[in-house]
């Protein structure tokens, strides 16, 4: 499955291995989400990028005819590749807005969780699920699910396998500075007139 995601994904944040957490289950009904139709368009990183992600320059959020989102990272070279769309869809818990985004592979599902916020001079603030506090909630069995750990005991990968409903519970209750590093700041790209 690793070399499917490197092969599919072109962004280096989203590798299993080393990226955020995964899970079996998304933070909600993707058939009773939201559709917030802000996020539609293109959006290019303007801000540097903190910790070890890599996100791509851009993303691109197109709806799809079931109603999820086609989410798409661009390319260092500028390209898009309308093949390597990842299914998303918007999740409110409190007042915080996620993005459940969707691996398929063949016939295994997972996901994993961005945080974002849209401010006022529409600025895209994605954020995504840190691995450290979510090792520790699986370690104290706050939520069930895999630690993957390298000889030196530092967490290498995150698989939550705990019901919908208890992930969004262990959300609901952490410091979400915490739980979410910020990716990077994004602006819409307007289209050429």
């Amino acid at each position: 499955m690793k070399l499917r995601i490197l092969l599919v994904l072109p962004f280096a944040f989203l590798l299993a291995s080393c990226g955020p957490p995964t899970s079996l289950h998304p933070l909600s009904d993707p058939k009773s989400s939201p559709v917030d139709k802000a996020l539609a368009g293109e959006w290019e990183r303007f801000t540097p990028v903190k910790g070890d992600s890599t996100p791509p320059p851009g993303f691109r959020f197109t709806t799809r005819e079931d109603g999820l989102w086609d989410m798409i990272g661009q390319e260092t070279d500028g390209t898009w590749d309308e093949d390597e769309a990842l299914p998303a869809f918007t999740t409110i818990i409190r007042c915080d807005r996620f993005l459940t985004v969707r691996i398929e592979e063949q016939d295994a599902v997972q996901h994993f969780f961005l945080k974002y916020s849209l401010s006022l001079d529409g600025t895209l603030m994605l954020a995504e699920m840190a691995k450290e506090p979510v090792a520790k909630a699986i370690d104290e069995k706050r939520l069930k699910g895999k630690v993957g750990r390298n000889k030196k005991g530092e967490v290498t990968a995150v698989a939550i396998t705990d019901s919908m409903e208890n992930i969004r519970a262990y959300i609901e209750k952490e410091d979400p500075k915490k739980l979410f590093i910020l990716l990077g700041s994004y602006r819409k790209v307007e289209p050429n007139k």
